[in-house]
Parts: structure tokens; sequence; C-alpha cells
């Protein structure tokens, strides 16, 4: 996990014994016995981590927090700005969010623990009190800084850029968390290549590596690479894209005249196809208009200017909206969640529409039956969990 793996240096030996510490304390503590090593491992080392990172100022974390606040209005997600808490300095609320964070990274089925769970807070603050005692002292850890002399719009820094940009992505404390299916993908694909092909699939095995990482999102934020490297040698935000003139989409204006509102359901195919083909127009085609969808129900259709129409089964019995028949509240407190948990389960678009719109009052997650961790953090909770299923 350090950018220098060539040689051991005394700081990383002081950050190890660190975390020997570290892990020697919550093993005293008797706290998530259920965990495995692994699991406890993880969260120990993304500690550590993001220990370094704040020592050296290596940027990562100051990144992570500085376009949190620049979206969301505040430093962290959850939390809100303490009267304690210091930019860029050793917070407990930091460590509060990273052992949540940690933790989620090491499992498939999401939000099962509470960033606000008894025995996070009680690990963060006795961690806490570790760091904090040796925060003035702790080394400097110069091959920790991998972002000097990294110039992102100087292409003769294209290979330190490069450099950079694997690391964070594959290795660092912190992005790999939420980029555990990428990853893991990855490496599947990389391993088969591996098993047919011997050593003679290195280069494509490297040229695979290679392209995910610069055309997949990552990190909590589900940013390009690109992204996180401008704000990680900068200390600067990434400049906006040109704003771009939207012409409105014919399926729009279209789906307007036909439903006389920007959403409409439909109980199951038959009720979808007639519609598209007797109110829009669509023409009757072999096997059906859309075929692929006949197995489903419970349609939900959005209109964008910018897209045209968006159409999503199994969503309509979420939604609480006055004209929905097809509305079940029990589903929805049960189920509505996986609209931000489960990537591919719902278009972006519409995720957004929904919760800008208010119309998934009953929506809770598995680890919080208020739902407000949900309502006050559901752009950002997507963007952990879907990843490249939700552009921006």
């Amino acid at each position: 996990m350090q950018p220098n793996t060539k040689k051991v240096t005394e700081a990383e030996k002081y950050y190890m014994l660190l975390a020997t510490r570290l892990a020697k304390r919550w093993d005293d503590c008797g706290r998530f016995t259920d965990l495995s090593d692994n699991e406890r491992q993880a969260v120990v080392l993304a500690v550590v981590g993001y220990f370094q990172d704040i020592v050296t100022d290596a940027g990562i974390w100051r990144s992570f927090t500085m376009m949190h606040e620049h979206l969301y209005g505040k430093p962290l997600p959850f939390f809100p700005r303490s009267e304690n808490y210091i930019d860029y300095e050793l917070n407990l609320d930091d460590l509060r969010f990273l052992i949540w964070y940690a933790l989620e990274g090491q499992h498939y089925k999401n939000f099962n623990i509470s960033p606000f769970n008894p025995d996070i807070d009680w690990l963060a603050e006795e961690f806490y009190k570790i760091l904090d005692e040796v925060y003035e002292t702790a080394p400097d850890s110069v091959e920790y800084n991998i972002k000097t002399g990294v110039d992102p719009e100087d292409l003769e820094d294209a290979n330190s850029i490069f450099e950079l940009s694997s690391w964070l992505f594959y290795h660092c404390y912190f992005m790999k968390h939420a980029s555990k299916i990428t990853i893991a993908q990855a490496h599947i694909e990389a391993r088969d290549m591996l098993q047919k092909e011997g050593e003679s699939a290195m280069e494509k095995i490297q040229d695979l590596y290679d392209r995910v990482m610069l055309s997949e999102p990552c990190g909590p934020l589900a940013l390009p690479i690109g992204e996180w490297v401008q704000m990680v040698a900068t200390g600067e935000l990434p400049k906006p894209c040109e704003s771009k003139k939207i012409e409105t989409h014919h399926l729009y204006t279209d789906f307007m005249k036909a439903n006389g509102k920007e959403i409409g359901f439909f109980k199951d195919y038959d009720a979808l196809a007639a519609f598209l083909t007797g109110e829009m127009g669509w023409e009757q085609e072999e096997g059906g208009v859309l075929p692929n969808l006949k197995e489903y129900g419970n349609f939900v259709v959005l209109a964008n200017k910018e897209h045209g129409i968006l159409i999503a089964p199994n969503v309509a019995q979420f939604v609480a909206m006055e004209g929905n028949a097809l509305y079940n509240q029990t589903a929805a407190a049960r189920e509505a969640h996986t609209l931000v948990t489960e990537p591919g389960r719902c278009p972006a678009d519409l995720i957004r529409y929904l919760f800008e719109h208010h119309l998934l009052p009953d929506a809770v997650l598995p680890a919080d039956d208020t739902g407000e961790i949900l309502h006050a953090n559901w752009d950002f909770l997507a963007r952990l969990y879907l990843q490249s299923y939700y552009p921006q």
C-alpha cells in the first residue's frame, strides 16, 4: 500500500508499528468480535494510511473532503461539521467515517452497519487517543508524498502522472474500498488471461489494468482518476466542464404530449407497450415493442429533455406519487434503498428525479430504519455504491 515498494524506510517501519499498536488496542477491547482478521486488518491499515496522509499532507484526504464540501457543503458524509473539526488535520469524525467506509469495503451487501454504530464510535475514540498522542512527533513519510513534482498540465510529467494514477486507483488506503467490484472484475479477467496464455499474457494484463484505471470512476465520490490526480497534485478542484446548450429531445416532447407529465407508471408490459404504440405512435415490431421487457412489470417511464425517455422496471411500487396506483408502502420500506445500493438497479436520472422530488419517503437503509441517513446522503451513497452506473 506504500508508493515506494523497492525499499522499507524508517518512516514506514514507524507506521507499521503504529498499525500493530492500533490492532493490539482493538484486540483488547472486545468490540466487533464477529469480524474476520482480514476485515480488522483492512480497517487498521486504512486508518494508518489516513494518518500518514495527513501527517505528510499527501493530498488524498484533503482532496476527498474538499470535493465533498464543494458538493454537499460539509467535509464528510453523515456528520455535520463539528466545532472542533479542523480541515486536513486529525479529526475524530474523520476516523468515524473512515472506519465505517473500510468496513463497508469488505462486503458486497451494502449498508449493513450504520456509521453511528456505538462500536464504531468507541473504536474511533480509542484510535484517536493513540494517534493524537503521536500526531506532533510522527515522521514525515517522504516517499508517501508521491504527488511531489507532478504537474497534471505538463506532458513531460506523463510518467509521473501515470505512476500516481496507478497507485491511487489500485493501492492507496482510500480509493480501493469503493472500487472493490471494478478491481475484483479486473483481477478475475487477468487471472483468466494468465491461465490461458501464461507469461505471454502479461502485456495484455497490464493493458487491461491500465484501461480499467483510465475508464472507470473510483473512490467514494466515483470520480475519474484524472480528477483525483488533479486535486491531489494541485490542491484545487477540477475545472468545471463548459456547459453546453441542451436541445429538447423529440421523445421528451412526444411523451409530454401523450402523458401530460414527466413521469408515468405502467403495471405490466402489455400496458407499457399499448401506451408506446397507441399514445406515442411507436411502430409495432415483430415480437412486440421492446420485447426484452416482456417478463417485467411495475414500470416507471421518465421523460428527460436531454436524453428523451428512460424506462425502469420493478420501480413503480416504491414511488409515493398521486396517481400511481402501483405504489406499495411495505415494498418501498423493504426494498427502495436498493435503487442506490445495487448497481444497475435503476437509471441514474430516475434516481435523482425521485429523490429530488421527494417521491421515496418510505425508503430506508438496512442499518437505519429512520430513513434519515439515506435521505440526507442519497447522492453520496449512490456515488459510493453505484460507481460507473451513476454517471455525473
